[in-house]
């Protein structure tokens, strides 16, 4: 049984005559083992975002990302040992890419799939077919020792494809050129890049994103300015390779023998998995009643996304017809909360000219307040007299704020005589037989 999980899928359309630049990657790990530590400043972040640019045409076609679930890149600490965990990220990846050409007439359909293995790495590019380089080291214990690899492999399906045995499912240590290892629990929300791995293109292009060339159709890129026009449709759906590693089928199994641990009467299982579901993974399911004692320690999330008709139509080359204007600079409006629904409330009470509120009478008049109850869910006890402004600006700090352990002070004071004549000896009782 699987639990379908909703990601957010972006596309970007790149023309061969494109002006636009971006920025690259945050690192150049190409650089490792090429030269000394010393002299790679292309591996400091900083001064690689600032200067480090490409030319979007020299990647022409359309660019998908996608987003991964915070059950997947949110870490834990370890109390005890101070480490951190992180979740096994879904590592395999199913595209389906639907095309439509609007200029002829028949057979203008067509219909391609590929499998991406994200952990997938290798020495060479061939092993791979990725761009994306990472850190990796043969050997923990020797720095000097220390390469780039390329991560990704993307692969048509054109015919039929099997995830590898167990057994053959290697980290990558000593790989020979051409071969190809798996990260497995490795592939973390920050391996390589850190938080940024997943967040930013450059660094997961082809791994957590995907470059359609649209060479199936297009074989000379210039041809995609050449009286086209278009549509191109993309489902996406992605999962642990390991069911026992995917953080989903860890929260179930754990949460079924927590459940049968307990005396009876037990709760409805439906009702007992619906508030782990949501307090851990923070997921709401349409059901829960479809989950069962016998079939959740073998329940595991699939991602999926859907991006339907992005249009393509260029005329000739520097010249795309875009489906909206072209956002213009002078137009964008900025606000700025403590968050998003905070924001928003500032921004349509500012768009509309209202005032905004002051003391108790102002909250029904204030359109920011009634907006910020209404998004909090407090409006109800607003209109019922039951909170006032004093309680909702309460509750609205404490969304952005919270109270943290700050630590302990000790004061060290001198005991003198007086304190210790005054201290009571205590004796614990004997036990009786």
């Amino acid at each position: 049984m699987n639990i379908i999980v909703p990601i957010h899928l972006e596309a970007l359309r790149v023309s061969p005559s494109s002006s636009e630049q971006a920025k690259t990657a945050l690192y150049d790990f190409s650089l490792l083992g090429q030269q000394p530590t010393s002299a790679m400043g292309d591996l400091i972040a900083s001064n690689r975002f600032q200067n480090a640019q490409t030319r979007l045409s020299q990647e022409p076609g359309i660019h998908l990302h996608w987003s991964v679930p915070k059950a997947y890149t949110q870490g834990v600490q370890d109390e005890k040992t101070g480490a951190v965990r992180y979740p096994v990220v879904p590592n395999r990846w199913l595209i389906i890419r639907y095309f439509r050409d609007n200029v002829k007439g028949t057979d203008n359909t067509r219909i391609r799939i590929w499998v991406l293995e994200s952990d997938a790495h290798s020495t060479t590019e061939q092993g791979t077919q990725s761009s994306t380089r990472i850190p990796w080291m043969d050997d923990a214990r020797d720095l000097q020792g220390i390469q780039s690899n390329f991560l990704g492999r993307k692969m048509d399906l054109d015919s039929t494809w099997a995830e590898q045995a167990v057994g053959t499912l290697t980290s990558g240590v000593g790989l020979a050129a051409g071969d190809v290892g798996f990260l497995g629990d490795m592939f973390q929300a920050t391996f390589g890049y850190g938080e940024t791995f997943t967040a930013f293109y450059p660094n997961c292009g082809d791994v957590l994103g995907l470059w359609d060339t649209l060479d199936d159709y297009f074989p000379n890129p210039n041809m995609l300015e050449s009286n086209t026009d278009f549509s191109a449709s993309y489902a996406v759906m992605g999962w642990v390779n390991a069911p026992e590693a995917d953080e989903c089928n860890k929260t179930l199994t754990q949460a079924l023998a927590e459940y049968q641990a307990l005396e009876d009467p037990k709760p409805d299982f439906p009702d007992y998995i619906k508030g782990i579901v949501e307090q851990t993974l923070e997921w709401s399911l349409s059901s829960y009643d479809t989950l069962t004692v016998a079939n959740a320690g073998q329940t595991q999330a699939v991602m999926n996304g859907i991006l339907s008709d992005v249009p393509w139509k260029i005329t000739k080359p520097g010249q795309p017809v875009y489906p909206t204007a072209v956002p213009s600079v002078d137009k964008v409006q900025v606000s700025v909360g403590n968050n998003t629904a905070e924001a928003l409330s500032a921004y349509l009470q500012a768009v509309e000219g209202a005032q905004p509120g002051d003391g108790d009478a102002g909250v029904t008049s204030s359109m920011e307040w009634l907006l910020n109850a209404l998004q909090f869910n407090k409006l109800q006890g607003l209109s019922a007299g039951d909170t006032g402004v004093g309680q909702l600006q309460e509750f609205l700090h404490g969304t952005g704020f919270a109270g943290d352990q700050g630590g302990y002070i000790w004061s060290v004071i001198q005991k003198t005589a007086e304190d210790l004549k005054n201290c009571l000896l205590y004796t614990s009782p004997s036990p009786r037989d």
